[in-house]
């Protein structure tokens, strides 16, 4: 199975589309939350999975127990790569585990994963399983956002085990830009993370995915270096890298923000429209089968 990986923080976790904050109520949605939405919210990462597992024939399942597992738990389907998301207390407190049928008997921090007409989880202590997503197929398009990160503590804390782990054959890397801007990180340290973020995985093609406009009072300077130059460097980072630009700051206008941070349902169909363009645009083939990247 070929893995397509969304890197990013909050835009491609997910949040904006009318009802994904009301989902999560057990517990509700903290900033820096690593819990993707729902496969079922219109979201460009939701978007963008639904069309390739049209035109490729994969399948993509999603529950959520919200359980705690002490001796074992069974899912009811098959999968060629599961991912299993355990709650912990306190806050930010979802950590991912992610394991392929080709290991067979896959051994992680948590749990053993036996994988056959069902994938048994057998943990190494008392485990919450708040979600699972299930993949069979030629292709996962794996949610890889992480709420309120900079470019910086995606690469220090998610990275590896979130991308580098899939082996992924394209990245699509939204570009971090409102929270580095927000956190002053500086313009060198943005291009030099974000080149990381696009090459870290010498297998995979990868496409830059620039982020919208800033609404309202908060477009005022929390940083003494405007806003639109950390839009620029992204896409420099992405032409250093000899990546493709997806352009949703482009594309985007404040009318489509469901707040002053992030995008509603309308701006995560252009997100999803400007990455599909993209990738029309880079693999012919992709308009008619999506498969080969």
């Amino acid at each position: 199975m070929e893995t397509i990986v969304c890197t990013g923080d909050s835009h491609t976790w997910g949040q904006g589309p009318a009802g994904v904050e009301a989902h999560f109520t057990d517990p509700p949605v903290t900033a820096g939350d690593l819990r993707p939405v729902p496969f079922g919210y219109p979201c460009y990462v939701n978007l963008l999975r639904d069309e390739i597992n049209r035109h490729s024939g994969s399948y993509a399942f999603e529950t959520e127990p919200k359980t705690e597992i002490e001796c074992e738990y069974v899912t009811d389907k098959p999968a060629d790569l599961a991912r299993f998301y355990y709650r912990r207390e306190g806050p930010n407190n979802i950590t991912v585990e992610s394991v392929f049928a080709s290991d067979g008997v896959s051994e992680t921090e948590n749990a053993f994963y036996l994988f056959g007409d069902t994938i048994t989880v057998k943990p190494k202590h008392r485990l919450y399983l708040y979600r699972c997503e299930l993949y069979s197929g030629h292709y996962a398009v794996i949610n890889a956002g992480v709420g309120s990160c900079t470019t910086s503590r995606y690469l220090k804390q998610f990275y590896k085990d979130y991308v580098r782990r899939h082996n992924p054959c394209l990245i699509i890397a939204q570009a971090h830009s409102i929270n580095d801007w927000l956190n002053k990180i500086p313009l060198t340290d943005v291009n030099r993370n974000l080149r990381h973020i696009l090459t870290g995985c010498p297998q995979a093609r990868s496409v830059l995915l620039t982020v919208s406009p800033i609404g309202g009072e908060t477009a005022l300077p929390f940083n003494e270096t405007d806003y639109e130059k950390y839009i620029t460097e992204s896409r420099l980072a992405a032409q250093n890298a000899g990546c493709a630009v997806a352009d949703g700051y482009f594309a985007i206008g404040t009318d489509t923000l469901s707040d002053n941070w992030h995008v509603n349902d309308t701006g995560h169909r252009i997100y999803y429209e400007t990455i599909i363009s993209t990738l029309d645009s880079l693999f012919p083939q992709f308009q008619t089968q999506r498969p080969d990247y």
